[in-house]
């Protein structure tokens, strides 16, 4: 038997996300031009550790549980 999620909770989650990514680039593209000389530096960094999070969750979502 396959094991239910709450759909919306996971739009949410990922909405949520994606919101901050904007913010975290709204708020370093300055600094990050400046010093590094890529204003997308932080915003390249925070977008992998989204995409591993979220294929994580989705693993462990898929995982199989039994009551114990």
């Amino acid at each position: 038997m396959p094991k239910k999620y709450d759909k919306w909770l996971l739009i949410a989650v990922i909405i949520i996300a994606i919101f901050g990514i904007v913010m975290i680039y709204s708020a370093s593209n300055i600094w990050a031009e400046y010093k590094f000389n890529d204003p997308f530096k932080y915003l390249k960094a925070q977008t992998i550790f989204l995409i591993v999070g979220i294929t994580i969750m989705i693993i462990v979502i898929l995982i199989p549980s039994y009551p114990i």
